[in-house]
């Protein structure tokens, strides 16, 4: 049996609970993982206090790293024990899974308001970024630096 963090009903942090659950066999194309690292970011406090809404009963996380514990039929490109984070990202050796799981989505978050403000991939215009104006709540996330935010409108 595996564990997992479910919660019944939105409130404070009592409302979490460590519940058993079978998870079975891969499907077709799917993976089955055991995570063995969590990131925990403030939108998982919005699912908690219900301003970031889920349907009931919900699992709240959005960061992960995980190794592939078992690949169903018609999996190609990943094995047991590979490493992923997220949605099956592969992890290079030497990100460890914990730097993974706390990472990934500012990651791409920074990523995909660089390429919303060029137009492209940040290695080709990265002296443009200076002149990228851009309000992260339009991607549906928040970009931080130094604890404060940082996205303007424009």
């Amino acid at each position: 049996m595996a564990r997992k963090v479910e919660m019944q009903s939105i409130g404070t942090p009592a409302v979490l609970k460590i519940v058993e659950t079978d998870v079975g066999p891969p499907g077709t194309g799917q993976v089955r993982l055991v995570q063995d690292a969590i990131g925990i970011n403030y939108v998982d406090v919005m699912v908690r206090t219900g301003l970031f809404p889920m349907r009931l009963p919900a699992t709240p996380g959005f960061e992960a790293a995980s190794v592939i514990d078992a690949a169903g039929p018609g999996v190609t490109g990943f094995e047991r024990g590979d490493r992923a984070a997220q949605k099956l990202v592969r992890l290079p050796h030497d990100i460890s899974n914990e730097v993974a799981a706390t990472f990934l989505a500012k990651g791409l978050t920074a990523w995909m308001g660089f390429m919303r403000c060029t137009g492209s991939p940040p290695a080709s215009r990265a002296r443009r970024i200076g002149q990228c104006r851009f309000n992260p709540f339009a991607l549906g996330t928040s970009a931080r630096r130094d604890g404060d935010r940082r996205g303007r409108d424009g």
